[in-house]
This record gives structure tokens, C-alpha cells and sequence, in this order.
């Protein structure tokens, strides 16, 4: 208990500080290309498609983007309160303005959009070559497929979308990096709880569950590669999933309740009131929006799951059944029961649709990428007896 309160206490204290000091930067090294960013947005669309075939799943959401920037702008408070203020919006931690202020010293949203891009070229990179140097080549590609299905190649063109995945692939990267600890080492839930935290502090609620599912799955994964062939469900693999998820929420909760105690304290004002506020809109929804569960869910899953996606994924899902079939003596010798575990994730992100229906129906057409975590679990299943096939194969050839 002591570990996570200094934990989570240290963090906190790093982004007020880091919020403070991005807002000492002087508004007059900014304002020009404040200005160029808003009209270039502005002579945008507020949610232009970018495929119009596919349109609901390929909106930007330059309405946000819009909102980010104009909140870099500063008042003439200290900068301690304009950290908190945020510019009159401080229910969040807006912490993507540490690296945003910086970058509108010498750029405009255009370049920021290159810039992204060139990130997020190089993180999914970077998770690929881990993938396939500690794994092996089918989770590698299921990653890449399953990135596929949220239509990452429109995120560049949006801060709002980019961050939250930012965070995961970095995370990701981490735990490929660092794959040596048992699952039941209890060091992974600092990690989550950390994790958690940073989520809150960085994302405005697009789907931040990302970051704990997609490295929960390569978590299971690292430890189901580098165990033995067993008979027996190790218990140890569900402690893990339901303590990891745990400690993610107790980080990405009290950092939220945090800076709402804080903003309330250092602004005078209660921003604990305007958040429990919003709590009930995006759990329940409001009167002049009523909250319809069976759409909330048809939204999500018809905007994620089109025609062509179907299909792409039931070529997956077929392909695998027949070399299970003309397989399966080779195969069952060599999976472990415990692969069993990676198909519980699926259910993560129904369980949040569940819990913020209301945030889920009205922002469905970006909500919906929380279903990757579905996608890259079953994806990762499959890609787990496959590789195992693979495994036999390679074992038998050197006998």
C-alpha cells in the first residue's frame, strides 16, 4: 500500500510540476502559430471523413484537435493556476500540452501532423521488429492486422486519436523489452498502475483501455512462449489478469480524482461537482440524449466490423480451423491450456461499453477502436497455436 501511495503521490507531483513549467512558456512565442493552426483547422471540416466509403470510421476529430490548441493558449494567471485552469477546462490533466506548448514555439498543426506521423511510423516499427525478435512472426503480423482494424492510418491527421496509442505502443515496447519476469512478478503491477496513471494524465477519454488490454495480451503471450507445455491452467495467469487490471484502474481513477481535488483547491471552484456531472452523462446519459444500450453497441461493433472486415477476419478465423483439422496431432501436443486466458480479453472492452454507455453512444465513431483489444486477442490465440505448429515442425527437423 505504501509502494502505490509514494507511487502514485510522486506522480501527481510531476505533473503539477510539468504542467506548471510547460505554461511558463511566454503566450507570445506561441500565439502565431496558434492562430496558423486554427485556420487551418478551420477551413477543415469539424469531423471530415477521410474515406467517404468508410466514413463513420475514418472521421478526424479536428473538433478536439481544435480544443487542444486553443487550450495551449495561456491567461495571465500564474502558471501554477493556468496549469490547473487549462483555459477553462480543468476536469482534465491535459497533459499532452507538455510536449504541444513546446512544439507551437517553432510549428503549426500542419508540421505537428508530420510529425505524428513520423512517430507513430516509427513505434509501430519498433513494436513490430520486438514482436518478431521475441515472439515470432504470427503475433507480429496479428499486431500489425489488428492496428488495421482501427484504421490507424488516419492517426497522424489527429492529436486526439494518436496520444492514447502513443502511450500503449510505448508501453508495449517496454514489456517486449523487458520480458524476463514470471507473469506472477509482482513488479507488473507497479507497471500498470503506472500505466494507468499516465493514460489519465495524457488521453481526454478516447479509449484508454487500449493501453492496458494490448499489453495485457503481450504480457500472456511473452509468458505463454517461454513456458513449458502444461496440461494444467495455471491460476497464475487469471491473478495476473485481474491484479494488472486492478492496479490499472486504481491508477487512471485516483490520477482523475486527483487533479479534480487539486484544480478545486488551487481555482477555488469545485471541479469535483462539474465532474461528477459528467460521470452521469457518460455512464447513463442525458435527458435531451437517452441512452439506448442495444444501439450504443450496434454503433460500435457495425463502424468497427464493415463488410470487408468481416471477411477479413473470417478468412483468419477458417484458415486457422483447417490446419487445426489436417493438424491437430502435431498441435495438441504442444499448446498449453493456459493460451486459454489471452480469449478473456475479448470481453474488455463490452464490459466498458457497458460502463460508459453513454460516452460510447454518442462518440461511438471513435469508441469503436476499443475493440482492438477483441480483435488482437483472438488474433493472438490463433497466432499462438499456429506458432506452436511451427514450434513442432522446427523440433522435428532437428531430431
Amino acid at each position: 500500500m505504501k509502494k502505490i501511495i509514494k507511487l502514485l503521490g510522486g506522480l501527481v507531483i510531476l505533473y503539477v510540476f510539468g504542467m506548471t513549467l510547460t505554461y511558463m512558456i511566454p503566450n507570445k512565442s506561441i500565439n502565431e502559430n496558434v492562430a496558423d493552426s486554427m485556420e487551418a483547422l478551420n477551413s477543415e471540416k469539424e469531423y471530415p471523413p477521410v474515406n467517404l466509403f468508410d466514413e463513420k470510421a475514418t472521421r478526424l476529430d479536428n473538433f478536439t484537435d481544435k480544443i487542444m490548441i486553443d487550450k495551449a493558449r495561456g491567461t495571465k494567471e500564474s502558471s501554477l493556476t493556468e496549469g490547473m485552469f487549462v483555459n477553462g477546462y480543468p476536469r482534465y490533466w491535459h497533459g499532452y500540452q507538455i510536449f504541444l506548448r513546446p512544439l507551437l514555439i517553432v510549428f503549426n498543426y500542419s508540421v505537428i501532423r508530420q510529425i505524428y506521423g513520423l512517430i507513430l511510423v516509427l513505434l509501430i516499427g519498433i513494436n513490430f521488429y520486438l514482436y518478431l525478435k521475441k515472439l515470432d512472426v504470427f503475433i507480429a503480423f496479428s499486431f500489425l492486422l489488428s492496428l488495421y482494424f482501427v484504421r490507424i492510418y488516419i492517426f497522424f491527421l489527429s492529436m486526439q486519436f494518436s496520444n492514447v496509442f502513443f502511450v500503449m505502443l510505448l508501453f508495449n515496447i517496454f514489456l517486449l523489452k523487458n520480458s524476463k519476469k514470471n507473469i506472477s512478478n509482482k513488479q507488473y503491477f507497479l507497471y500498470f498502475l503506472t500505466i494507468g496513471s499516465l493514460t489519465n494524465f495524457f488521453d481526454l477519454l478516447t479509449v484508454p483501455l487500449v493501453t492496458l488490454g494490448i499489453p495485457l495480451i503481450t504480457l500472456i503471450y511473452l509468458n505463454l512462449k517461454k513456458a513449458s507445455i502444461s496440461s494444467e491452467i495455471s491460476v497464475d495467469y487469471l491473478k495476473s489478469i485481474l491484479l494488472n487490471s486492478f492496479s490499472w484502474g486504481i491508477g487512471y481513477g485516483l490520477t482523475w480524482l486527483s487533479k479534480w481535488i487539486f484544480a478545486s483547491l488551487v481555482l477555488k471552484k469545485n471541479i469535483l461537482e462539474d465532474a461528477f456531472r459528467t460521470i452521469i452523462f457518460r455512464t447513463e446519459g442525458y435527458n435531451n440524449i437517452p441512452l439506448n444500450r442495444i444501439n450504443m453497441f450496434e454503433n460500435n461493433m457495425n463502424t468497427m466490423f464493415n463488410n470487408f472486415y468481416v471477411v477479413l477476419i473470417a478468412c483468419v478465423i477458417i484458415l486457422t480451423i483447417i490446419i487445426l483439422i489436417k493438424k491437430r496431432e502435431h498441435i495438441m501436443n504442444r499448446i498449453s491450456l493456459n493460451s486459454i486466458y489471452i480469449l478473456l480479453l475479448i470481453g474488455y472492452p463490452y464490459i466498458w461499453y457497458t460502463v460508459l454507455a453513454g460516452h460510447s453512444q454518442v462518440h461511438y465513431w471513435f469508441t469503436y477502436r476499443l475493440q482492438i483489444i477483441a480483435v488482437f486477442s483472438l488474433l493472438s490465440f490463433l497466432s499462438y497455436i499456429i506458432s506452436s505448429l511451427f514450434n513442432s515442425k522446427n523440433e522435428e527437423m532437428k531430431i
